[in-house]
């Protein structure tokens, strides 16, 4: 797409010089009338008084102050005209639309911060009180847009529906295998990359763990045949509760988890309700009430083979960060259901390798 001309943007300058020259009139014969009301009109009659003075002095700064400002922002936009090529697809007024389209908050709020600055400029150089308080009200909105930056939500509904596909896929693969065994949450020690996760399901119940060198997490199945190398489907929550924690779970041991994951899950993140971890040698319950996960997990349980696999999203993310924590292959033993499905306890048992 070409660009337009070049007399655009030296049109644009000569446009915005004349505002400027404009302006710089519009002062002149405003001090001109100054000179009138302050001396001519006196001769006439006129009486001083200062309940008509002071309305006077206001209005009249107030239109100077705007003046100035007009004055400053044209002066600014020819700067910037002349800083830099001015093309019809990339100018100033393009990004702004882009931008409000986008994220206003990231326009808005410098435009109410930096507006009230310059009222409250204006506002010791003329003291006034008026402009004091816009100024002030200009700069307190602004911050607070700022500070509240807006988030994008989505239908609960909407987020299960695109997950129910996946589910199903799952649940062929699995199938497909015809183990019965139930899937082991491998610790980052068996992974080239650390900051991932990795679910191996048997062929056998019996079967053995598969060597560090063993495991491949490009590929399905392993080199063997011994078993089936599989995505947690909880490893995304995984990773944006690392997120929000600060750190990888790696890095992290099971008593600090005892105590930090009542706040990540109920404070930080409010998916549940409530949540209890206790420790017994090598077996960890979890205790959840209200989660928001509830109708994915009974769909979940809706594929035989992919929940006492692998286990719905939330189990399969808590069994995630138990095996980066405690650096051991984790399985999913047992998972009930209380009154109404409004509490869920899930045991997670620490296999020795």
């Amino acid at each position: 797409m070409k660009s337009r001309p070049q007399l655009r943007p030296k049109l644009i300058i000569v446009l915005r010089l004349a505002a400027i020259a404009v302006n710089v009139f519009l002062v002149f014969f405003l001090l001109r009338l100054d000179q009138v009301v302050h001396g001519d009109l006196y001769s006439y009659g006129l009486q001083f008084n200062y309940e008509w003075a002071v309305h006077y002095w206001t209005y009249a700064k107030l239109m100077l102050g705007l003046l100035g400002f007009s004055t400053a922002i044209t002066a600014l936009c020819i700067a910037l005209t002349l800083a830099g090529p001015y093309t019809y697809e990339i100018s100033l007024l393009r990004k702004a639309r882009i931008l409000l389209k986008t994220n206003p908050t990231k326009l808005i709020c410098p435009l109410l911060i930096s507006f009230g600055v310059i009222a409250l400029a204006f506002s010791i150089y003329y003291t006034s009180s008026i402009l004091a308080l816009i100024g002030l009200g200009l700069v307190f909105w602004g911050a607070l847009f700022l500070y509240m930056t807006p988030t994008k939500h989505i239908k609960l509904e909407l987020l299960n529906a695109t997950s129910l596909s996946t589910l199903a896929n799952i649940e062929k693969v699995i199938a497909n295998t015809k183990s019965s065994a139930r899937g082991i949450y491998l610790p980052p020690k068996y992974l080239k990359d650390f900051e991932s996760s990795l679910i191996f399901i048997p062929s056998k119940v019996e079967q053995t763990l598969p060597k560090p060198e063993e495991v491949e997490e490009e590929k399905l199945y392993s080199e063997n045949t011994n078993g089936l190398f599989l995505t947690p489907t909880g490893l995304a929550l995984t990773k944006l509760l690392e997120k929000e924690l600060g750190t990888s779970f790696a890095r992290t041991d099971l008593n600090y988890l005892q105590e930090s994951l009542p706040r990540l899950f109920v404070e930080d993140t409010e998916m549940v309700e409530n949540l209890n971890v206790l420790i017994e040698n090598n077996i960890i319950t979890v205790e959840l009430t209200n989660h928001l996960f509830k109708d994915i997990c009974e769909e979940t349980r809706k594929h035989q083979k992919l929940h006492e696999s692998i286990g719905c999203p939330l189990c399969s993310a808590i069994a995630c960060i138990l095996a980066k924590a405690t650096g051991k292959p984790i399985r999913i033993k047992k998972e009930e259901q209380g009154q109404e499905g409004k509490s869920t306890k899930i045991q997670y048992e620490i296999l020795e390798e």
